[in-house]
């Protein structure tokens, strides 16, 4: 009788203790496999861009580089778009980059690297227009035509224009995953502690 009682509790064991107990993460399965996959739509400059040899540049490219490097594997890149971003990156991708908001919609199905920097808003014209759309006033006006790439953060701030907002930028990971967390987290400690955060960040942001 006892033999069967403790047989079942330990049936009832939560799927996500069970999983923690057993010390699997996909941070092993990356190390195993060679492969860091990562998604990017790949059009938002300086963090990510694809060029038109298809090949990316960008921030966070050399970043994800950087942390593949650390970590012993390769990248393996995933081309992506904001209006399915999160879809990839569940179905085909380790992490995703790019300039990726913080959001608490996306924090329900992914976790969220510590962020690394904290952005503003900031139009972009041609030199000679500079002058005319110096607030957010002097661009929500009729006749004033704003373009933004669709289905994420940019859209839903062009749509409202709201000012005066800055947010936080952080990759995404896979839910329920404290080991692989924890090591990018590290990376980007460490990273900032020895110079290669600010070495690669201030080749793009000058």
């Amino acid at each position: 009788m006892r033999r069967l009682i403790f047989f079942l509790v330990l049936s009832c064991m939560p799927a996500a203790l069970a999983l923690a107990q057993s010390g699997s993460s996909r941070l092993d399965e990356i190390v195993k496999s060679g492969k860091l996959r990562v998604c990017t739509p790949g059009d938002y400059k300086p963090f990510s861009f694809l060029r038109p040899d298809g090949a990316y540049e960008g921030l966070d490219i050399d970043l994800v580089q950087a942390s593949a490097k650390a970590l012993g594997v390769e990248v393996d890149m995933v081309k992506s778009a904001w209006p399915t971003l999160m879809k990839d990156f569940i179905d085909k991708c380790d992490v995703a980059v790019g300039g990726i908001s913080v959001t608490l919609d996306r924090q329900k199905t992914a976790f969220f690297t510590a962020p690394y920097m904290v952005n503003g808003k900031a139009p972009i014209t041609k030199c000679e227009n500079a002058a005319k759309f110096q607030t957010v006033a002097d661009i929500d006006k009729p006749g004033v035509t704003v373009i933004e790439n669709p289905g994420g953060s940019n859209e839903r701030f062009a749509r409202e224009l709201q000012a005066g907002e800055d947010g936080e930028m952080a990759w995404l990971l896979p839910r329920g995953d404290p080991a692989l967390k924890a090591w990018m987290d590290q990376w980007f400690h460490l990273a900032k502690a020895g110079g290669d955060y600010d070495r690669i960040t201030g080749k793009w942001l000058r």
